[in-house]
């Protein structure tokens, strides 16, 4: 990176932002928060699309990681709440 200007900041969720997604190829991102909470983002609007309350809160933790599919529409979570979850992305 030989560039460090911001281009927006984003206030996304309610507590610590503990993970962050780049799905492949696409104005998409999601986000993974420590109140558990799951999100999709577009980025050339800087808008929340979609949301899921994924994991319950465990010891000051939610989620604690993020991984898709590259070639379908699937989202991993990992939770502090001891669970891993399978979501469908549809914009």
């Amino acid at each position: 990176m030989t560039t460090q200007k911001e281009v927006k900041a984003i206030q996304a969720h309610s507590d610590s932002v503990s993970s962050i997604l780049a799905l492949n190829s696409s104005p998409y991102f999601v986000t993974g928060g420590c109140e558990g909470v799951v999100k999709l983002w577009d980025i050339r609007k800087y808008l929340c699309v979609g949301e899921v309350q994924a994991h319950r809160k465990k010891y000051s933790e939610g989620v604690c990681s993020l991984a898709a599919h590259t070639r379908m529409p699937f989202i991993a979570t990992s939770g502090a709440d001891s669970t891993t979850k399978i979501y469908t992305i549809s914009v």
